[in-house]
């Protein structure tokens, strides 16, 4: 059955509907028509020529893409309907929305150009220097098994150190091995050096409305130092600062060169930042000179935007617990002796420990793993956040009622303030909005006076106190990096909203997408496959999560704000123009009959 556009679709003269197309209004009907006209025409071209495969148009590709993307992203039921209708198949288009595995380390123009198109369409109004460009920065390392890996389309080594092929560096690589000629030649080769370590950049909205979180950049190197986080640091905020992001904060766990990086970057300090908007009182205790952040690297916000330094709330919970049990340390606060030996007596002391067979339910959600820890158990953060909690604290007071035990509370209330402050600071970063935040009286914070910048304040001074009392950083206190992760994380968030909330609460941060526990999420995502994974694994792993649109597929795509919907509005020069394919193959010459 045809319709009224069946003379444009099977025409004979393709030339002058295409003059035709390029000449009238570009708009949702006509796009189709034009990509299903070149179809139609290239697929018998390829009849006549007896050959199978199809070349899309570009414009093609990109209703294939929309198509996929409203049926999902498995492909099953899109193969279906592209072998139907002429449509490219899923592996096809997969070649242009895939971030190809074997790309340069650096920056992922792919992702960012697909990030650029999705706050298009969720903001198409916002300016340049709008809240809802502001971004938060989170980099991470994980351990890639040491394999060399190969390219299976160029067979290239990939995954190696960056700089091993250099000129410079092979150069002095020969040198080396003519000064050691007279060794044995086996001692005086070198290899170029593996990458082991997998590092990426993740970029993510601040603004509750809608998140839009991305892979920024990801490299493989030998070894992580802080001169080149600095550089890669500047690179990639300038680079999102192109694509329309704002770097408002950075953020990484406590390694040491990330810490470096920290302190070599960091030239404000917090007094700068939160004077202008808290008094000396509400100030008073904490420790402002602590520098926090830096100006923007990018001329177009370096007067108006400065980058902060944010802290990891897991990573910190897991220092903070561990500091416990740590032989080298004997925590005393307020006089009174704290360990997890002490809350491990109180435990065993409850009959928890005795339940077994499932004969009784423990009272108490401990375990022996929460006190007995050994190196896997320690980095475990779920049972370390278990420690200073709401149920540690009401264990340690059901204990001390207890009239067969003759512990006094007092004895304990030091560590149950501790542990009372800790756990609301979980709580606050956490940055719950639903219905687990509510009933733990925790919201997201919309404006620079929030009560949870107080609350956090609170926390911080009695960790100041705590360290007053000790004498400074010593075996009765946490460790100084332990505490400096606190600093940053509650300066982070407070600068954070000085800075950029307004008071009448039109702007909202999720406090909780402050830390680079979205770094640890996607490593989780590439161990699940292989716990052990190749540098090759890991790039892979990358790819799949940066697939995307990446060229306009949305042109097909109606907007929901009509009351019948129409295509956003394109020319026709911007629709036909190439698709570049991540994977450039040689096309099969036709062999001649």
């Amino acid at each position: 059955k045809t319709n009224k556009h069946a003379d444009f679709i099977f025409c004979d003269d393709v030339k002058v509907a295409t003059q035709k197309f390029l000449e009238r209004h570009v708009g949702k009907d006509s796009i189709a028509e034009y990509a299903f006209a070149r179809s139609v025409h290239n697929h018998q071209v390829a009849k006549k020529s007896g050959v199978t495969a199809v070349r899309h148009c570009p414009l093609m590709i990109r209703l294939g893409v929309a198509v996929r993307n409203a049926m999902g992203f498995k492909g099953g039921l899109y193969n279906l309907v592209a072998k139907i209708c002429g449509l490219p198949s899923d592996r096809h288009l997969r070649r242009f929305t895939v971030t190809n595995s074997n790309d340069p380390d650096g920056v992922m123009h792919v992702c960012c150009k697909r990030a650029r198109e999705l706050f298009k369409q969720k903001y198409p109004n916002a300016g340049r220097h709008d809240y809802s460009r502001h971004t938060v920065l989170a980099f991470d390392a994980m351990h890639a098994k040491g394999r060399f890996g190969v390219s299976r389309n160029t067979n290239e080594l990939v995954g190696i150190e960056e700089n091993a092929f250099e000129d410079a560096v092979i150069a002095q690589e020969l040198k080396e091995l003519e000064e050691n000629d007279s060794e044995e030649e086996e001692a005086s080769m070198k290899l170029p050096g593996i990458a082991q370590h997998f590092l990426v950049f993740i970029a993510t909205t601040w603004s509750s409305e809608g998140k839009i979180q991305f892979l920024a950049a990801r490299y493989g190197l030998k070894s992580i130092t802080a001169p080149k986080l600095i550089r890669e640091l500047m690179k990639i905020i300038i680079a999102l600062s192109f694509y329309g992001f704002i770097v408002d904060m950075i953020a990484a766990d406590g390694a040491s060169e990330n810490r470096l990086t920290f302190k070599t970057l960091a030239n404000v300090s917090a007094r700068e930042v939160l004077l202008g908007t808290f008094t000396k009182e509400e100030l008073q205790g904490l420790p402002l000179d602590f520098k926090i952040g830096f100006p923007h690297p990018s001329g177009l916000y370096r007067n108006s935007i400065t980058i902060i330094i944010g802290g990891e709330m897991p990573h910190w919970g897991k220092k903070f617990r561990n500091a416990f049990c740590n032989k080298s340390r004997e925590l005393i606060f307020r006089g009174q002796f704290m360990s997890l030996d002490i809350l491990y007596e109180i435990w065993l002391a409850t009959g928890d420990a005795d339940v077994a067979g499932g004969a009784t339910l423990r009272k108490y959600k401990f375990t022996h793993d929460h006190f007995k820890l050994g190196a896997y158990l320690k980095m475990r953060v779920f049972l370390a956040l278990q420690i200073p909690s709401q149920t540690c604290i009401q264990m340690i007071k059901d204990y001390c009622e207890c009239p067969d035990n003759c512990d006094e509370i007092e004895h304990y209330q030091p560590m149950i303030e501790l542990f009372d402050k800790v756990d609301r600071l979980v709580d606050i970063m956490n940055g719950t909005g639903f219905k687990k935040g509510r009933d733990r009286n925790v919201e997201l914070i919309n404006n620079p006076r929030h009560r949870h910048i107080f609350e956090l304040f609170d926390i911080l001074r009695i960790f100041e106190e705590w360290k007053n009392e000790c004498g400074g950083f010593n075996e009765k206190f946490i460790t100084q990096y332990t505490y400096e992760d606190l600093v940053w994380m509650v300066f982070g968030v407070a600068a954070t909203a000085a800075l950029y909330l307004r008071e009448d609460g039109s702007r909202t941060m999720h406090q909780g997408r402050s830390g680079s526990d979205v770094c640890e999420h996607f490593f989780s995502m590439i161990r699940y496959v292989n716990s052990n994974p190749t540098m090759q694994q890991c790039r892979e792993g990358a790819s799949k999560v940066s697939s995307g649109l990446g060229m306009q597929g949305v042109a097909f795509q109606t907007e929901s704000k009509a009351n019948s919907g129409r295509a956003p509005t394109a020319s026709a020069s911007e629709l036909l123009a190439p698709i570049e394919s991540n994977f450039d193959r040689p096309s099969k010459k036709i062999k001649s009959s």
